[in-house]
C-alpha cells in the first residue's frame, strides 16, 4: 500500500546539517504479512519472537484503553499488547475443557466490540523532546481457532508540535484462510509495517494510536520500532542560521 505526501524540501549545508522542511509521514508504507499454524494439543510457547526492547517497552508515558476489549474475567487483558511476551499456543482437544493457560488465552487481547482503541503517548522528556521517528510497526494475533488469527484495525499517530491531533497513517484488514481440520489448527499471525521511501513511517511522533475496526484477533503484541529525533546542539543551530542566511542572499542576488 502507497500513500502519497506532501512535499519535501531539503536544505543541505556546508556542515553537513541537513533541514527538511515538511517532513515525510508514511510516503510509501509496504505492509508485509505472515501465518503459523500449530495442530497438536500441546502447547507451544513463542511461536514468533516478540520485541521486549521496542519503544512500547523502553519510552512509554502511558496509555489510554477505550471501551471494547474482553475482560480479564474470560482470561484476555488489553495490558498483554504491550507485555514483551507472545505466549502460547495450542489446539483444543475437543474432550477436555479447554486450559486458559494452556491454549495461549491469557496472553491475548480480544477484541469485542468496535471501535475501541488503544493509545500509547511517549516519552518526550528532555532529550526526546523533539520526538521520535518510526520505522517498522509490528502486530501479533493468535488463537486455537483456524477461523482466528485476523487483524482489523488503522494506526494514526501525533506529533509533538500538535499532540491532540492524530493523522491516519495505514490500515489494515488481514484475514489468512485456512481449513478447519478437526478443532485446529491453531493460527498464529503477524503484519509488519514499514517505509520503503525514507525508512521513516513518522517523524517528530509523540502518541501512536490503534483503531480496531472489527472484531479480530485475538491479539497478541503491539511492537513499535524507532529512536528519538535528534535535538540539534546551540552551535548547531547557528551553523543552520548562518546557512539559512547564505541561501537567502544568494536568492536576493540572483532575483537582481
Amino acid at each position: 500500500m502507497f500513500t502519497k505526501n506532501r512535499l519535501v524540501v531539503v536544505f543541505t549545508l556546508s556542515a553537513g546539517l541537513v533541514l527538511a522542511i515538511g517532513a515525510t509521514a508514511g510516503a510509501g508504507v509496504i505492509q508485509t504479512s505472515d501465518y503459523q499454524t500449530v495442530s497438536g494439543t500441546t502447547p507451544v510457547l513463542e511461536k514468533y519472537a516478540v520485541s521486549n526492547t521496542d519503544l512500547l517497552q523502553t519510552s512509554l508515558a502511558g496509555s489510554v484503553v477505550s471501551t471494547g476489549f474482553e475482560s480479564s474475567a474470560t482470561g484476555g487483558n488489553v495490558s498483554n499488547l504491550n507485555n514483551g511476551a507472545f505466549g502460547s499456543l495450542a489446539v483444543w482437544d475437543g474432550v477436555n475443557p479447554p486450559k486458559y493457560s494452556d491454549l495461549g488465552w491469557t496472553d491475548r487481547a480480544a477484541v469485542i466490540s468496535t471501535p475501541c482503541s488503544a493509545t500509547y503517548t511517549l516519552d518526550v522528556s528532555g532529550a526526546k523532546s523533539a520526538g521520535y521517528n518510526l520505522t517498522q510497526i509490528s502486530v501479533y494475533s493468535a488463537h486455537n481457532d483456524p477461523g482466528a488469527g485476523k487483524q482489523y484495525y488503522t494506526v494514526s499517530y501525533s506529533t509533538v508540535a500538535d499532540p491532540t491531533t492524530f493523522t491516519n497513517l495505514y490500515a489494515v484488514a488481514y484475514a489468512p484462510s485456512i481449513s478447519r481440520v478437526g478443532y485446529g489448527p491453531a493460527v498464529a499471525a503477524l503484519v509488519t509495517a514499514t517505509d520503503d521511501f525514507t525508512g521513516v513511517l513518522a517523524t517528530g511522533v509523540a502518541a501512536v494510536k490503534f483503531t480496531f475496526t472489527s472484531a479480530g484477533g485475538p491479539y497478541r503484541e503491539i511492537d513499535v520500532f524507532g529512536s528519538a529525533v535528534p535535538t540539534p546542539e546551540p552551535g548547531t543551530l547557528a551553523l543552520l542560521a548562518a546557512g539559512l542566511f547564505g541561501l537567502l542572499a544568494y536568492a536576493w542576488k540572483k532575483q537582481r
